[in-house]
């Protein structure tokens, strides 16, 4: 079964993981996130920054050269707009939810690509965007929390472990606290996950399990 992120790269020659690999997941994202706040102090969307393991980050920067042979001017941009644009009918792998309820963005944008320039992520290819609720959402009479994940399990996606893994902007310090919340599979989920190769799916509830959430709170 093709994968989203396949879908959503659009004709990129895939390098995924070697062929003998026998376990979801086969693509790693490192992310970061920012819940966007309004003027009134309600959550009116968020940033999403995913940094690519090695091995998939080339596969993309080759993408990004067969763009840049047709002549684009912003190669990096057009490929994080059409990338973008193609999950969102995924809901951009993103779920958020006030009192349980998931809700919707009415848009996205701030759309950039690239790679890392230095350090021990030096090459890494990245992605950043930002997505916007239909409706802001007051944290303080709701209960807050978002999610970001792959539902087939193809792309592990978890937040990054250097600090801040997610961040706040356009609220004062310390009026809202975010907790992060590790996912915990149980065995059957496991076992599932432990015997799919790259080929095979077990549908799109299986990344749900293996997902972490942020659960806000605010004064």
């Amino acid at each position: 079964m093709r994968n989203l992120l396949s879908s959503a790269v659009a004709g990129a020659t895939l390098l995924f993981a070697p062929s003998s690999a026998t376990a979801h997941p086969h693509v790693w994202i490192d992310m970061t996130t920012q819940l966007l706040f309004d003027k009134n102090g309600f959550v009116r969307g968020m940033g999403i920054a995913w940094v690519f393991d090695p091995f998939y980050s080339a596969s993309l920067h080759l993408r990004v050269k067969e763009i840049e042979k047709t002549g684009g001017k912003d190669p990096y941009g057009t490929f994080a707009k059409n990338m973008v644009g193609r999950i969102k009918e995924h809901g951009y792998f993103t779920e958020v939810t006030a009192d349980t309820k998931r809700l919707a963005f009415s848009r996205h944008g701030a759309t950039r690509a690239g790679g890392v320039a230095e350090g021990k992520d030096k090459g890494r290819f990245w992605v950043h965007f930002e997505l916007i609720l239909e409706k802001a959402v007051d944290p303080k009479r709701q209960n807050f929390v978002y999610a970001v994940y792959d539902p087939t399990f193809y792309i592990e996606i978890l937040h990054r472990e250097k600090r801040p893994a997610f961040t706040m902007e356009g609220i004062k310090e310390g009026v809202c606290r975010g907790r992060l919340i590790k996912p915990n599979p149980d065995a059957e989920a496991k076992t599932i996950a432990a015997s799919l190769d790259k080929t095979q799916s077990a549908g799109n509830t299986l990344g749900r399990l293996f997902a972490e959430r942020v659960s806000l709170q605010c004064d």
